[in-house]
């Protein structure tokens, strides 16, 4: 069996014996092809195996982002930033997140966050910029 024949599947994760980071990098694969639905059910599977693999919960945040799921995003961010606080990213997912709903003092503060942890993030600044006009 190849590397990558284990990640085969035609629709829904089936496969048993994954690894949570196996889990998660499927999940992280399928998204980034656009097939949120399935990659929230790999963040899923990671998650039960490691309730505390904060790079799933971001994750999962991230793609129920991109389905519009806004309120459901938040909570899997503040479970990532509950596991690690000191990730820039999150924090600025976070911001965006909350510019989404309209919560723009929100965003601020986070998109504060991940700057001061990571000044030279660039996204950060381009989101802070967005939610100041």
């Amino acid at each position: 069996m190849g590397l990558f024949d284990r990640f085969k599947s035609s629709n829904a994760p089936t496969q048993k014996g994954l690894t949570a980071k196996e889990w998660r990098d499927k999940g992280d694969a399928l998204a980034k092809s656009g097939r949120h639905q399935e990659a929230l059910q790999c963040f899923d599977k990671a998650l039960e195996i490691d309730p505390k693999d904060a790079k799933a919960w971001a994750l999962k945040g991230a793609t129920l982002g991109m389905l519009n799921r806004h309120e459901e995003a938040l909570q899997s961010l503040d479970k990532e930033l509950e596991i690690d606080p000191k990730d820039a990213k999150a924090w600025a997912l976070k911001g965006a997140t909350l510019g989404m709903l309209d919560r723009h003092q929100e965003a601020l503060q986070c998109l504060d966050k991940a700057l001061e942890l990571d000044p030279r993030y660039a996204m950060a600044w381009n989101t802070k910029g967005a939610a100041l006009v």
